[in-house]
């Protein structure tokens, strides 16, 4: 009966790590495209944070960009020379898929709307068991 009300959501850092390849895609052209994925997951572990307000987040970036924007430095593997990425928006917006996913363009719904649903399934196949019972 439970087994009905598991629902897998499919978002995971993996998530995190290709919206933030994507928005670093369209921003930034000096970073090698054999290496975009792996640059994604360093500026993810290393400055990603969830904020309590988006849109003050994103007040507080435009307001002083230079206070929090953020440089990551890496290396091409192939011709050695450095490169530079400007950290930006990406810092808050990437861990912001967990909840809002559409953020992401993830085709999956609200965390809270997914959780009220199997609530009601709980519920529901509850009922159903306490009826066959009586």
């Amino acid at each position: 009966m439970i087994g009905s009300c598991i629902k897998h959501i499919p978002i995971a850092g993996r998530n995190i790590t290709y919206f933030i390849q994507s928005l670093l895609r369209e921003r930034e052209v000096g970073i090698p495209p054999e290496q975009s994925l792996e640059t994604a997951k360093a500026i993810k572990e290393k400055y990603c944070y969830i904020c309590p307000d988006i849109a003050k987040e994103f007040a507080k970036y435009d307001s002083d960009p230079s206070k929090w924007m953020k440089k990551f430095e890496g290396m091409n593997s192939i011709t050695r020379q450095q490169f530079m990425v400007d950290v930006g928006y990406e810092r808050f917006l990437g861990p912001e898929i967990f909840f809002h996913p559409e953020v992401g363009k993830t085709k999956t719904c609200f965390i809270c709307f997914v959780m009220l649903k199997m609530t009601y399934m709980l519920v529901y196949n509850f009922h159903s068991l306490q009826t066959r019972i009586l």
